[in-house]
């Protein structure tokens, strides 16, 4: 409608987009090296983003895949379709997917790469939150309980256990959201 289109052209709101972007690019750009190869198939006009080529509004709603049985899951995603969604936000939790240090699970309701194929598969987007801290109404906010019981360390900041830590568990994660993404 009208109002719609007039509230998504405004200055502010072109404004917080390409800030948005801006600031994901850079922080990915750091974290991760940009392969040579790679073209990107994600662009922001004035009134959309572009994906490969079509204009595409992102509407998402947020389903925890590790909160849903995994037999529901089709289900709670074709809701999600069914309710005007393009896209499904989920966090990562890194408690459940690595209760005891160096013991990593990813079957049954935390297979992240079945998740992410299903959201594929029924046509949708997935934006996933790998935190490493994700709030999400999780004791410690998903940080695994032993994380605390590591000598000398300082959890949420540049502390150089926390962070060899949590680059243990983004090696596990980030290849399987690899697989899933358009860049």
């Amino acid at each position: 409608n009208q109002e719609w289109e007039k509230l998504m052209s405004s200055n502010n709101v072109r404004v917080a987009a390409i800030a948005v972007a801006f600031l994901a690019g850079a922080a990915s750009a750091q974290l991760f090296h940009e392969q040579a190869s790679a073209t990107s198939n994600i662009t922001f006009t004035s009134r959309s983003f572009s994906i490969n080529g079509k204009p595409t509004w992102v509407f998402s709603g947020d389903v925890e895949y590790w909160r849903v049985p995994r037999e529901l899951w089709r289900d709670r995603l074709m809701r999600v379709k069914r309710a005007g969604y393009n896209s499904v936000t989920s966090y990562v939790a890194w408690n459940l997917h690595e209760p005891v240090q160096s013991q990593f699970h990813f079957e049954d309701n935390l297979d992240l790469d079945a998740w992410l194929a299903l959201i594929k598969e029924l046509g949708m987007y997935a934006i996933v939150r790998t935190g490493p801290y994700i709030c999400a109404e999780v004791d410690m906010g998903g940080f695994p309980p032993w994380l605390v019981d590591v000598p000398n360390i300082s959890i949420r900041g540049s502390n150089p256990q926390y962070l060899a830590r949590v680059d243990t568990f983004f090696q596990r994660v980030i290849p399987i959201i690899a697989k899933y993404q358009i860049t």
